[in-house]
C-alpha cells in the first residue's frame, strides 16, 4: 500500500504529464474502435436489410444439363437442392429486352424472395407469369397477351446450336420481388408432352443449400464445380452473403492500413512514454538508495501503466463511439456495397471491439512496462539516477552533439542540432510515427493520380475522337437495335457531323487444334464446346480502324473487297496462367482462311451459318484501348457494311458523332427509355466517382494516422521542453536572453519538422513507386501494355512540409510561453 500511496502522489505531482500519457492512449484506441465499430455496424445493417428482400441459399447453378444436375444433387456437401427448367430468354417484340424465361416451382419463387401477388399459378406452356416492374413499364395486365420470340443457345453434337421461334404467351399472373434483381423474369409450365425448346436444349437452373453453410464458402462451391465436371461461371456462390457474415463476425483486424494505425498508436504511446521514462527511473532511483524495494517498486510501475491504460481505454472508448456515430452515419466503411440509406443504419456495439480496445490499449503500455522493470531490476541503484546509461553513452558517439559542427556560425543553430539527438529512442520513434502517417498521405495522393488517369484512357479512346456516344436500351439488337430511321434521324439534326457506325455481338470461331495456342486451349475447356472458341464479332467503319499501331501484321484496307476478310485479336486475357496477356494463336498469318461462325437473320428469326474467312489483319494487344466491346477471348472485325450483308441485319450497337449544337436537341429526339447518350465530357467526372468507395477507407485511415502523427508531434515537442524546465532556467541563470532560448526551441523543433516530413516523403514515394512498378506489370500482363502515369504530387508535398512546420513552430510558442515568463529560480527549483 505504501508503493501505490506513492505512486498516487506522483501521480498528483506530475499530473500534466499522465494526462499527456492518458490523452495518447485515449487517441489510439478511439481511432481504431471507432473504425472497426463504425465497419461492422454497416455489414450488420446490410446483413438485416439483405435478409429480408434477398435469397439465402448458399449458391446457384446455372443452364446444367440433366446429367450434371443429378451429379450435383448427389453431391456429398449439398444439403437440399430445388431444381428448375431454364427455357433460355423470350425476346419481348414490344421492347427487344430479353426476360429470363423459366419453370415455374413454387420453392424457387419462395426462395428467391418473390410474391405472387396478382393472379394464379400457370398451368400450361401457353401460360406466364410476369414481373411487376416488367407489368408496369409496359403497361401490361393479367389476361393481356405478351408477343415475342423464344431464343436459347445450346450444344448439340459438340457443336453450338441455336433454337428460335416465334411464340405468344397469356399473362395468368404476376410476381413481387422485395428487391431489383436487374432481371426480367417470366415464368411458364410445361403440360404433359408439351415442349418448348428442343429436349436436349433444356437447361436446369438449381438453388443450393449446403451442409457447410457458408463456411469456407467460395473454395466449397469451386470443390462442387470440379467434381460434377462445371465451371465457376455456372455454378456461383452466393459471395454477398457470406463476404457479409465474414465481415460481421471477424475476430481480427482485416485491413494492412488499419493495422499500420494499430502500428502508429503503439509506437506513439512508446515514444511518449520513452520521454519520461528517464525521469520517472531517476525518481525511483533516489528512493530505492534510501530504501525503497525492488519488488514493491515493480507493483507500482505495473500499478500506474495499468491506471494509465485504464483510464486511456475508457476515454478512447467514449471518444471512440461518438467518432463512429459520425463515420456510421457519413463515411462507408464496409467492403460490400451499401444496401442501406444513411437514415436507417444503426450502430451496434459488440464485445469484440470492446475487446479489441482493451487489448490495444494494455498492448500500448506492455512496452514501457518492459523495459521499466528490466531497468529496475537489472540495474544498480546509482546507475538509475545518473543522466546517461551505457546505452546512451553509445547513442551519443554517433550523434549531433558529438560532432564538432564548426561549419554553423550561430550558436543557437548549433545547440538546436546537437539536442536534437539526446532522447534519441522516444525521438526516432516519433519520427517513425510521422513517417508512416505522411508517407501513406503522399502514397494515396500518388496512387489516386495514377488510378484516376489510367481509368478513362480507354473509355476516351473508345470514342475514336467522337464527342458522344448514343446506344438503344436493348439486348437483342440484331432486330431491335438503332436503325437506318434512327441515323436518319441523327443525321437531320443540326450540329450533328462525322457519325461513326458499329456493331458488336457474340459468335464462333471454328479454328482448328493445331492453330491455336496451349494457354487458349487450357481456357477454353471451360466451354461445352471444344471445337469451337467464343468471340466477339464486330463490324466498324474504316476511319475507325486507321490507327496502325495496333496492327502486328496486315490493314484494314482489304475489308471492304468482294472477298469476305475480317481483322483477328491475336491476345487475350489468361486467367488460367498467371492472369496475364496471352497469345491465341500459335502463328497466325495474313492470308489465312478460318471459318467463323455467324449467327444470321432468316424470316426474322436467327440461325448459326459458318463462313470462310480470310485473315486481312492480326491486331495486336493495343487494340485493347479502341475497342468498343468486351470480347471474352477475343475479336473478328469485319466492314460493318459487309457484316450487315452477310447477318443480313440492318442495325447497329454504337452510333459515334460529333455536334456543335445543343446536346438537349438530341436528348428529345431520342427518349432516354430506349435510349442512352454519352458524352466524352462525362467522362472523367464518371470514372471519378468509381473508386471513391475504395478509397473511402484509405482516406480514413490517412486521416486517422495524420491524428496520430499531429499528435505524436505534439507529445514528443511539449514532452522535451517540459523536461527540460530545469535546463531551460539554468541556461537563462548563466545569461541566455529568452530570445536566445525561443531561437533555439523554434530551431530544433523545425528540424525535427523538416525530417519527419523529409522521411514522410520518401516513404510514400517508395510505396507509391512500388504500386507503380506492380500497376504496369498487370496491365501488361493484361493487355500487353500500360498508359498507368507516375506523377509526383508537388502540392501535397509542400502541404506537409508547411502543415507539419507551422504545427511544430506553434507548439513551441504555446510549450515556451509559460516557461519563460516564469521567474528563473522557481524555474530552477520546480524544474524536476
Amino acid at each position: 500500500m505504501e508503493y501505490l500511496r506513492l505512486s498516487r502522489k506522483y501521480f498528483k505531482q506530475n499530473i500534466r504529464t499522465f494526462y499527456l500519457l492518458i490523452l495518447s492512449i485515449a487517441i489510439g484506441v478511439a481511432l481504431v474502435f471507432s473504425f472497426q465499430v463504425a465497419k461492422r455496424s454497416q455489414a450488420i445493417n446490410n446483413m438485416n436489410y439483405i435478409n429480408e428482400i434477398s435469397p439465402t441459399y448458399n449458391a446457384e447453378a446455372r443452364n446444367l444439363d440433366i446429367k450434371t444436375t443429378e451429379l450435383l444433387k448427389n453431391n456429398e456437401n449439398v444439403k437440399s437442392i430445388e431444381i428448375s427448367k431454364n427455357f433460355g430468354q423470350f425476346i419481348y417484340n414490344k421492347t427487344g429486352n430479353a426476360l429470363f424465361l423459366n419453370e415455374y416451382n413454387a420453392n424457387i419463387i419462395k426462395s428467391s424472395k418473390l410474391k405472387l401477388t396478382e393472379g394464379r399459378e400457370p398451368k400450361n406452356s401457353n401460360e406466364i407469369i410476369i414481373n411487376k416492374e416488367l407489368a408496369s413499364s409496359s403497361n401490361l395486365k393479367i389476361g393481356d397477351s405478351i408477343n415475342g420470340f423464344i431464343r436459347k443457345e445450346y450444344i448439340s453434337n459438340g457443336s453450338n446450336d441455336l433454337f428460335m421461334n416465334n411464340k405468344s404467351f397469356k399473362i395468368v399472373g404476376i410476381i413481387q420481388p422485395k428487391y431489383d434483381t436487374g432481371q426480367m423474369e417470366i415464368y411458364t409450365t410445361l403440360g404433359k408432352e408439351e415442349n418448348l425448346i428442343p429436349k436436349e436444349a433444356i437447361g436446369y437452373d438449381s438453388i443450393i443449400n449446403l451442409k457447410s453453410g457458408f463456411s469456407d464458402l467460395l473454395s466449397n462451391v469451386n470443390k462442387i464445380g470440379r467434381d460434377v465436371g462445371e465451371s465457376q461461371n455456372t455454378i456461383l456462390a452466393n459471395e454477398l452473403h457470406q463476404r457479409l457474415i465474414e465481415e460481421i463476425n471477424s475476430e481480427s483486424i482485416e485491413s494492412p492500413d488499419l493495422e499500420k494505425v494499430i502500428i502508429a498508436s503503439i509506437l506513439f504511446v512508446t515514444s511518449v512514454f520513452g520521454l519520461f521514462m528517464r525521469k520517472r527511473l531517476k525518481d525511483i532511483g533516489l528512493i530505492r538508495i534510501v530504501g525503497g524495494s525492488k519488488r514493491g517498486f515493480s507493483l507500482s510501475i505495473i500499478f500506474e501503466h495499468l491506471l494509465i491504460a485504464f483510464l486511456g481505454c475508457a476515454l478512447g472508448l467514449i471518444l471512440g463511439y461518438i467518432i463512429a456515430i459520425f463515420l456510421n452515419k457519413y463515411v462507408y466503411l464496409s467492403s460490400i456495397e451499401s444496401v442501406v440509406s444513411v437514415e436507417n443504419r444503426q450502430l451496434y456495439l459488440k464485445w469484440k471491439d470492446v475487446n479489441l480496445a482493451i487489448k490495444l490499449s494494455l498492448a500500448n503500455v506492455s512496452i514501457s512496462i518492459i523495459i521499466q522493470l528490466i531497468a529496475l531490476n537489472f540495474s544498480e541503484k546509482l546507475d538509475l539516477i545518473k543522466e546517461k546509461n551505457c546505452f546512451d553513452k553509445k547513442i551519443e558517439k554517433i550523434s549531433l552533439s558529438r560532432m564538432n559542427l564548426c561549419f554553423i556560425k550561430k550558436i543557437t543553430t548549433k545547440l538546436a542540432l546537437k539536442n536534437f539527438t539526446r532522447s534519441f529512442i522516444p525521438m526516432s520513434i516519433s519520427i517513425i510515427v510521422v513517417m508512416l502517417a505522411s508517407g501513406r498521405w503522399i502514397d494515396l495522393s500518388i496512387t489516386q493520380n495514377m488510378n484516376k488517369s489510367e481509368i478513362p484512357t480507354r473509355a476516351i479512346s473508345s470514342f475514336q475522337s467522337r464527342d458522344n456516344k448514343l446506344t438503344k436500351n436493348v439486348y437483342y439488337d440484331c432486330l431491335y437495335g438503332i436503325n437506318e430511321n434512327d441515323l436518319q434521324k441523327l443525321k437531320n439534326i443540326d450540329g450533328v457531323s462525322n457519325i461513326l457506325k458499329l456493331k458488336n455481338f457474340d459468335g464462333y470461331g471454328v479454328i482448328p487444334q493445331d492453330m491455336l495456342s496451349d494457354e487458349i486451349k487450357s481456357n477454353n475447356n471451360e466451354q461445352d464446346s471444344s471445337d469451337e472458341l467464343l468471340f466477339t464479332i464486330s463490324g466498324y467503319e474504316k476511319d475507325y480502324l486507321k490507327n496502325k499501331d495496333t496492327f502486328s501484321s496486315g490493314g484494314y484496307k482489304d475489308l471492304d473487297k468482294n472477298e469476305l476478310s475480317a481483322l483477328i485479336t491475336e491476345n487475350f486475357y489468361d486467367k488460367y496462367n498467371g492472369h496475364k496477356n496471352s497469345k491465341i494463336f500459335k502463328n497466325l498469318k495474313v492470308g489465312d482462311i478460318i471459318k467463323v461462325k455467324l449467327p444470321v437473320m432468316e424470316s426474322n428469326l436467327q440461325k448459326y451459318k459458318i463462313f470462310d474467312v480470310k485473315v486481312a489483319g492480326v491486331l495486336n494487344e493495343k487494340w485493347w484501348m479502341y475497342k468498343d466491346s468486351p470480347g471474352k477471348y477475343g475479336e473478328i472485325v469485319f466492314d460493318i457494311n459487309k457484316l450487315n450483308d452477310i447477318t443480313n441485319s440492318n442495325t447497329y450497337t454504337t452510333l459515334k458523332f460529333d455536334n456543335s449544337g445543343n446536346l438537349n436537341d438530341i436528348k428529345s429526339s431520342f427518349n432516354e427509355k430506349n435510349y442512352s447518350i454519352e458524352n466524352i465530357k462525362d467522362v472523367d467526372e464518371k470514372y471519378l466517382k468509381i473508386p471513391d468507395e475504395f478509397y473511402c477507407q484509405l482516406i480514413v485511415i490517412t486521416i486517422f494516422l495524420m491524428i496520430i502523427a499531429f499528435s505524436n508531434i505534439y507529445s514528443a515537442i511539449k514532452g522535451s521542453i517540459m523536461l527540460r524546465k530545469k535546463e531551460i532556467s539554468i541556461t537563462r541563470a548563466l545569461g541566455a536572453s529568452q530570445n536566445t532560448i525561443y531561437k533555439m526551441m523554434i530551431k530544433e523543433s523545425l528540424i525535427y519538422g523538416f525530417i519527419c516530413a523529409m522521411a514522410g516523403s520518401v516513404y510514400g514515394f517508395l510505396r507509391a513507386y512500388n504500386y507503380y512498378e506492380l500497376s504496369v506489370k498487370a496491365s501488361n500482363q493484361v493487355s500487353g501494355f500500360s498508359t498507368i502515369k507516375f506523377e509526383i504530387p508537388i502540392l501535397q508535398v509542400i502541404m506537409l512540409f508547411m502543415s507539419i512546420l507551422i504545427f511544430c513552430f506553434i507548439i513551441v510558442n504555446i510549450s515556451l510561453k509559460t516557461i519563460l515568463k516564469e521567474d528563473i529560480v522557481n524555474g530552477i527549483r520546480n524544474g524536476e
